[in-house]
């Protein structure tokens, strides 16, 4: 899929990825990139499939970013922590197949890609998963059909 075509199908989708981080490129463990800090301090779920993904960092649950920094390169990881926006879908109940939506209201999440062409596919499987649990819970049938706030 081009560039095009992925920017096609995540505006389709209400989804954008804000974010990539090479784990390759960290550089000083004892000094890490503020990325590695920020994403080390949001991450306080255990359950986060960021963790089953990247073992080592659960491994290393610690007061310490530069630990997991030092597990990432003892590890010679060298993909990409990618953070992703997608909007969260208010499907009205049948018989109506719609929904609203609005960039006011979105999940965040984050991913590990081992290359940059594995970014696109990732979030929008997520992106689709969200809205498909979205649909179901509203009981709605299958529709592309949206109300932007």
């Amino acid at each position: 899929m081009s560039h095009a075509t992925y920017n096609d199908a995540l505006l389709e989708e209400e989804a954008r990825v804000v974010a990539i981080y090479p784990l390759g490129m960290i550089g000083d463990t004892e000094n890490p990139p503020e990325w590695l800090t920020e994403l080390w301090e949001d991450a306080d779920d255990p359950a986060d499939p960021l963790f089953q993904t990247l073992p080592e960092l659960s491994a290393v649950m610690s007061d310490d970013v530069g630990e997991w920094a030092r597990a990432l390169v003892v590890r010679s990881r060298s993909g990409f922590i990618v953070r992703f926006e997608v909007c969260v879908r208010h499907y009205f109940p049948p018989p109506i197949t719609s929904y609203r939506s609005s960039w006011n209201w979105f999940q965040e999440g984050t991913l590990y890609a081992e290359t940059i062409d594995e970014v696109g596919p990732a979030v929008l499987k997520l992106a689709r998963e969200q809205h498909d649990a979205e649909r179901q819970k509203a009981g709605s049938a299958p529709s592309s059909k949206g109300i932007s706030e």
